[in-house]
């Protein structure tokens, strides 16, 4: 039976670290949990540094216990871009973890429900970490292996959770293990045929300049809003928002990382790849870089051995030729040249028929699924 639980909001640094750190506390005994960076989480949900405070706003939230223990957490996310676009009434939440226990969970869908009514809201959507351009939904499949870096990991329960307080499955994601021993037999061939073909329609394929990196990504980010617009929920990026995703980036990318399709110097597609720093970040204990964090990261990135695909993308006017088909196949170079075991490409949404047909066609097999989940909090 549930002990009386009180739900407080993290309005404090105090309350802000303990709400980041919940997560380690409750899946210490898991095995394929990996702790997220708390300077990441930090960063993200910090109101002076992450432009979507610019114009969005959050509540966070955590459950207490009559044993002064933390039991769940919840964030309530109020979009206004998202509005603007969609005209939903919809808000959000993310940032989600709580015990087996549907009544818990429930004072806290609850209190983030009333903190987006009172916004006037009607929906309430999720989970997402702050945006779609973030970490989105949970895990339904796909339990036996860690997560790929700034993917979702949950106990199984999560669904039923949401399901028991009345939330109704709205999408589901895919993720497609690419593994190199299954590739294919004529992909390089083909390929090669291809970017040949190509090449006398003038369109040619490199790596990014990173010493130009920032001139890179201005030509990147047009294209990026331009093929993802039709996704569901989606927001362009503005300037703010994607130079500060592409500094992090930075961070992170190696020098094949990412791989631009061009049309006589215009850019009309991309791939963009990163190393799957979790492997690195799961034996770093509780998330924290002090003191010996640093030590693990710096060392730890030669042992990884997989990598994630974020995203590709090819401007509408420009498909049906065989870019995705090239772009892919430089990866899987790549990939086999730096003998890594194998890439995960995520997140292809299940309606995106064409990117799912893609994935089967190089022999990509779906590895884990995830889902949004949407309720009416208000009544017409």
């Amino acid at each position: 039976m549930t002990n009386k639980i009180l739900i407080i909001e993290a309005d404090s640094k105090r309350w802000m670290k303990r709400f980041i750190r919940y997560p380690h506390q409750l899946y210490r005994n898991d095995p394929n949990y990996v702790p997220a960076l708390n300077l990441m989480q930090e960063q993200i949900l910090s109101k002076k540094t992450n432009p979507f405070f610019k114009t969005g706003d959050t509540a966070c939230f955590l459950a207490i216990n009559e044993r002064n223990e933390i039991v769940g957490r919840i964030a309530a996310i109020y979009n206004p871009l998202h509005l603007d676009i969609y005209k939903d009434e919809t808000g959000f939440f993310g940032f989600f973890d709580c015990l087996n226990d549907s009544k818990i969970a429930g004072q806290l869908l609850d209190k983030a429900a009333s903190w987006l009514k009172e916004k006037g809201l009607k929906k309430m959507a999720g989970p997402e970490n702050l945006t779609t351009n973030d970490s989105v939904g949970i895990l339904t499949l796909g339990f036996n292996d860690p997560p790929c870096l700034l993917m979702p990991y949950n106990y199984p329960y999560y669904k039923d959770l949401l399901l028991f307080n009345d939330f109704k499955p709205l999408l589901k994601l895919f993720s497609y293990k690419a593994d190199p021993a299954t590739l294919p037999v004529m992909m390089y061939e083909k390929s090669e045929k291809l970017e040949t073909r190509l090449q006398q329609h003038g369109i040619v394929f490199r790596l990014v300049d990173n010493k130009n990196f920032k001139k890179e990504m201005q030509a990147l980010q047009k294209v990026y809003n331009e093929v993802n617009r039709e996704n569901w929920g989606f927001i362009p990026l503005d300037d703010l928002t994607f130079t500060h995703m592409s500094e992090d980036l930075h961070k992170l990318v190696d020098e094949e990382s990412v791989i631009l399709a061009e049309k006589e110097g215009r850019l009309i597609g991309f791939i963009v790849t990163v190393p799957d720093y979790n492997q690195v970040f799961k034996d770093i204990p509780n998330g924290s870089l002090f003191p010996l964090g640093w030590l693990t990261l710096l060392r730890g990135r030669r042992h990884i051995n997989r990598i994630r695909i974020i995203i590709m993308g090819v401007l509408p006017e420009w498909r049906g030729l065989g870019i995705d088909w090239c772009l892919y196949a430089r990866v899987a170079e790549y990939v086999k040249r730096k003998n890594l075991a194998y890439g995960e490409a995520c997140y292809v949404m299940e309606n995106n028929s064409a990117m799912n047909k893609m994935m089967k066609a190089l022999g990509g097999s779906i590895v884990k699924e995830y889902q949004l989940f949407m309720k009416i909090i208000q009544a017409d």
